[in-house]
């Protein structure tokens, strides 16, 4: 009696309930109705050999599935399979316990015997059933790219082999306000013997330019320093800049990390002339263009009017930026220049 209650518990420990009270499946104490034969008399003595690793495809272990030769007596049950996908470990003491209970001859060669029962399954991607849902969500009139992102903490569903090789998403909602979405995942489709309730959020995904680069205060964005990467609406911040042709030529009002969306507070007009700076004076007429060198007395963006002081006449005109270092002086203001 102790050698048994001992087996029952170790079967337990290691997710399988041993069979009992004439050879049927149960929870502890419930005897199941399975309709199995039961055990032959002890008496009759029986010579197996223990299997290799084990493979079934059902909820039910049965004798014949752990032991070669076991004749009519094979499809006895003996214990409840591990969830589909999923393994357990059948140590020589449980083992020698169920051969003994059975009628079978057979004994371990060393205590330190095991087999290992695997449930075969039809694995599903997880990624899979999320595109699933994101198309089904599509069909229905949600707009834009969608991406769905499952609360499963695996990365595939495990059905049982017995559930087709058909699925479907049913009774699926979505909150629009906070993406949150519930569904069921139904197999096969039609005339379903499994379901399996998932949740997860749906992302509203929206093309933005952020940095590919880390930019310092003052660095004038380039057309290289952009990528267009596809992010969650709702992670977008509301004063993002959208259009890449709104960044491009602007300068970094601060230090800007790279994979950042750019908000409309970190740029401004790149300085392209700067107090104290020298500069060239440009004097464009119909007849002809002069150029003249000047000492910039303001800081000034393209198309601002900035002070210049003519080196040679040391006379102050006024200019408009027109490029780096460079200022364009109306004629009127030529002689002033030379």
């Amino acid at each position: 009696m102790r050698y048994l209650v001992t087996s029952l518990v170790l079967a337990l420990a290691i997710g399988l309930t041993p069979a009992i009270a004439f050879g049927g499946i149960a929870k502890p104490g419930i005897p199941a109705k399975t309709g199995t034969k039961a055990p032959v008399a002890v008496g009759a003595k029986v010579s197996v050999a223990l299997r290799a690793n084990v493979t079934v495809a059902g909820e039910i272990v049965r004798l014949g599935d752990l032991f070669r030769n076991t004749g009519e007596r094979a499809s006895i049950s003996v214990a409840h399979a591990p969830a589909p996908g999923k393994s357990a470990v059948l140590d020589a003491e449980w083992l020698t316990e169920t051969a003994r209970r059975h009628g079978l001859e057979w004994r371990p060669a060393s205590r330190r015997i095991r087999l290992v029962l695997r449930r075969d399954s039809r694995p599903i991607e997880r990624d899979n059933i999320a595109r699933r849902i994101a198309a089904q969500l599509q069909d229905r009139g949600t707009r834009g790219k969608l991406k769905v992102s499952l609360d499963l903490r695996v990365s595939t569903v495990h059905f049982p082999v017995d559930a087709g090789k058909t699925y479907a998403i049913r009774e699926l909602r979505h909150d629009e306000r906070s993406g949150r979405l519930i569904a069921k995942l139904v197999a096969p489709a039609s005339n379903p013997i499994y379901t399996l309730r998932i949740t997860g959020r749906l992302q509203k995904l929206i093309k933005v330019p952020v940095l590919a680069r880390h930019l310092r205060r003052g660095d004038i964005v380039r057309g290289r320093d952009l990528v267009l990467r596809a992010i969650d609406q709702a992670q977008v911040p509301s004063n993002a800049v959208i259009h890449r042709d709104d960044i491009v030529g602007q300068a970094a009002r601060r230090s800007l990390r790279s994979g950042q969306p750019v908000r409309n507070g970190d740029l401004e007009a790149p300085t392209l002339v700067r107090r104290g700076a020298l500069v060239t004076m440009e004097i464009s007429t119909p007849m002809m263009r002069l150029t003249a060198r000047g000492k910039a007395l303001d800081n000034g963006t393209m198309g601002e009017t900035v002070r210049i002081r003519n080196i040679q006449s040391k006379r102050v005109i006024q200019g408009t930026v027109v490029g780096s270092d460079r200022v364009r002086i109306a004629p009127a203001g030529s002689l002033a220049a030379r």
